[in-house]
């Protein structure tokens, strides 16, 4: 099976309509990058600082140079992964699995498997939130959210569970102990204070369905949340 990566010389995949509607930003595809090997991916993770990418493909993530497109390590080990999120702060990256109900810990320097830790049924989407300093992951039909401490030894490490009152899918956190979760089932994304571990409110996404993607601009003034929902 060949698989190619396409990268958009863009600043940000999300836009608020209303700030960019006089200057509307040129989008174009400024590389191709084809990969081989099997298994279909879900979300892709870049590092800000190697710029290398992180791509889950079903039973195992690769490591790509996106400079050159080479395969810098191709991490074996998986059942059902979905994302990746990047603590090199500690030397880990957290994989999540939804066919093992696991979060695989893995070593970014050597690209090794470290040891997996028990999450919940169908682990998908997961970030890392500078502003709690946690790992946070979505788990589809357990309809939880995940919060877990990377720097925990990993023989200790424990998650915490948020109820979400749906199927969750992808999340996004704002660094000032707030996350917003889509959940895919409901129509809504649900707004969760990570102190208190409590879903507070609960938005709805209007004539978009079955929303998915998600992502946040923290900057802008009182920051602007943009959704990927089917219409």
């Amino acid at each position: 099976m060949h698989a190619s990566i396409r990268i958009a010389a863009v600043a940000s995949l999300f836009t608020a309509a209303a700030t960019f509607a006089q200057t509307a930003p040129k989008y174009e595809v400024s590389k191709d990058i084809h990969i081989g090997g099997p298994g279909r991916w879900d979300y892709i993770t870049v590092d800000s600082t190697t710029h290398n990418l992180y791509v889950t493909r079903s039973t195992h993530t690769q490591v790509i140079d996106s400079a050159t497109g080479k395969v810098l390590a191709d991490i074996e080990g998986g059942k059902g992964l979905h994302g990746v999120a990047l603590m090199p702060s500690v030397n880990r990256a957290y994989i999540t699995d939804g066919k093992a109900a696991t979060l695989q810990v893995v070593d970014l320097k050597t690209n090794t498997l470290l040891g997996t830790i028990e999450a919940a049924e169908d682990a998908d989407g997961i970030i890392y939130d500078a502003g709690s300093d946690r790992v946070l992951a979505s788990c589809g039909d357990a309809g939880e959210m995940l919060i877990l401490d990377p720097h925990a030894d990993l023989s200790a490490a424990k998650v915490e569970k948020v109820e979400l009152g749906g199927k969750p899918e992808y999340l996004a956190a704002d660094g000032k102990g707030q996350a917003y979760v889509c959940l895919n089932d409901k129509n809504t994304i649900a707004v969760v204070d990570l102190k208190t571990k409590t879903v507070t409110n609960r938005w709805a996404t209007g004539t978009g369905t079955q929303a998915t993607g998600l992502a946040i601009d923290a900057k802008m003034a009182g920051c602007s949340l943009a959704a990927g929902t089917k219409r």
